[in-house]
C-alpha cells in the first residue's frame, strides 16, 4: 500500500496544483473579490483574468514539457486564451446566464419554443439555418414590446455598424457549421478542405 501510495504521490501533487490554478480562476468569475455588486463589471474581470493568464503563462513555462503538470495546465492555458474575448460578456448585459446551468435552462427554453412551432424534436436545422440569431430572437422576444425596441434601435443603427455586425455573425455562424460539419460528416468536410487548398496552391 506504501509502495503504491508513493508511486502515485507525484500525480496527486500535479493534481492538487491544477485544482489551486483552478479554484483560482473560479474566485476571478465570481466576484467574491468585489466589495459591492457594481465592481463587477466586464472591464474589471477581464483584467484579472489577463493578469491571471500572464502569471499562468509565466508558471507553465518553468514546467517541463513531459510533466502531466505541464500537459494539463498547457491545455487550459491554450483553452482559455482562446476563449478569452467571450468569458466575460456577461458582465456587461443584463439577464445572460453566466453559469452552466443558467445557460442549458435557457437553451433548453429555445429548444422547447422551436419544437412548440415547428412539432420536430431536433432543432440542429434550425440552428444550422439561423446560428447565434436563434438566441438573439428568443432574448427579444421575452422583453416587453421587445419586437418593438428591437426595430427602433435597427432603425438608429447606420450602414457601417450593420455590415460590421452582420460580418461578425456571419463569421461566428461559419465556425458553428464548420464545427458541426467536421463532427458529423468529417470525411467529406476534410475533402472539401483538400479541394480549397489545392485550388487555392494553383491560383
Amino acid at each position: 500500500m506504501l509502495s503504491e501510495r508513493e508511486a502515485w504521490k507525484e500525480t496527486f501533487a500535479h493534481i492538487r496544483t491544477m485544482r489551486q490554478w483552478m479554484m483560482q480562476l473560479e474566485q476571478i468569475f465570481d466576484g467574491s473579490w468585489a466589495s459591492t455588486q457594481e465592481e463587477i463589471t466586464q472591464t474589471s474581470v477581464g483584467e484579472r483574468l489577463d493578469h491571471w493568464l500572464e502569471r499562468l503563462q509565466i508558471y507553465v513555462s518553468t514546467l517541463e514539457p513531459s510533466q502531466q503538470l505541464f500537459q494539463g495546465l498547457c491545455t487550459l492555458l491554450g483553452t482559455l486564451s482562446h476563449l478569452r474575448p467571450h468569458l466575460v460578456c456577461c458582465y456587461d448585459v443584463q439577464g445572460l446566464p453566466r453559469t452552466n446551468n443558467d445557460l442549458e435552462r435557457c437553451i433548453r427554453a429555445i429548444k422547447t419554443r422551436y419544437r412548440r412551432i415547428c412539432g420536430r424534436k431536433n432543432w440542429n436545422d434550425y440552428v444550422l439555418s439561423y446560428g447565434s440569431c436563434v438566441a438573439y430572437f428568443e432574448w427579444w422576444s421575452a422583453q416587453p414590446q421587445g419586437v418593438q425596441h428591437l426595430e427602433a434601435r435597427l432603425h438608429q443603427a447606420t450602414w457601417g455598424s450593420w455590415r460590421e455586425v452582420r460580418k461578425k455573425a456571419r463569421m461566428q455562424h461559419q465556425e458553428q457549421l464548420d464545427r458541426f460539419h467536421f463532427q458529423h460528416h468529417r470525411q467529406e468536410f476534410l475533402a472539401a478542405l483538400e479541394t480549397q487548398w489545392h485550388v487555392a496552391y494553383r491560383t
